[in-house]
């Protein structure tokens, strides 16, 4: 299976109000725009380098390659076979990660692992552990069944990895 992923990085400054009376889209204040741009200034003087770009497939790294970063777009290519659905993504670890690709082999879901399903199934139960006592008595019932059901989604989940 060859599996292409193309990783787009965009970040938009803003600009001055239109004629005084429209606001354009801002994502950083003034202040926070000069610093940034500070940042971007001084960054840019820094020594090139090698950096690990990593393919990683359920969490775990299976892939490497250097990578010269130096602001020019540099492609790779990763011939790793995906045995069963998965989820992949690259990273820079551990400052950068992609959002993950979802890849379905035979039609079957995505069970990366026992472990990571448990954790999901743990994050719940301690979800509600924190924030049940904060829910307006009318509308615990129905969170409550909320719940019950993602806890019997990730119990499903668990039963069906093959992978620890």
């Amino acid at each position: 299976m060859n599996l292409s992923l193309f990783v787009i990085s965009d970040l938009h400054l803003g600009g001055a109000p239109e004629h005084g009376d429209k606001p354009s889209f801002q994502m950083c204040s003034p202040i926070a725009r000069t610093r940034l741009a500070e940042f971007i200034e001084y960054i840019s003087t820094q020594r090139a380098a090698d950096r690990a770009v990593q393919l990683v497939i359920n969490g775990i790294a299976v892939h490497e390659v250097k990578l010269l970063a130096d602001g020019t777009p540099r492609s790779s290519k990763f011939k790793t076979p995906i045995a069963r659905s998965s989820w992949v993504a690259l990273r820079i670890f551990p400052s950068a990660h992609t959002h993950p690709v979802f890849v379905q082999v035979g039609s079957k879901p995505i069970r990366a692992s026992k472990r990571s399903a448990q954790w999901c199934r743990d994050c719940v139960d301690k979800v509600w552990e924190v924030k049940s006592p904060f829910m307006r008595e009318s509308e615990r019932p129905a969170a409550a069944e909320a719940f019950d059901h993602a806890r019997k989604t990730y119990d499903t989940i668990i039963a069906e990895c093959e992978a620890e």
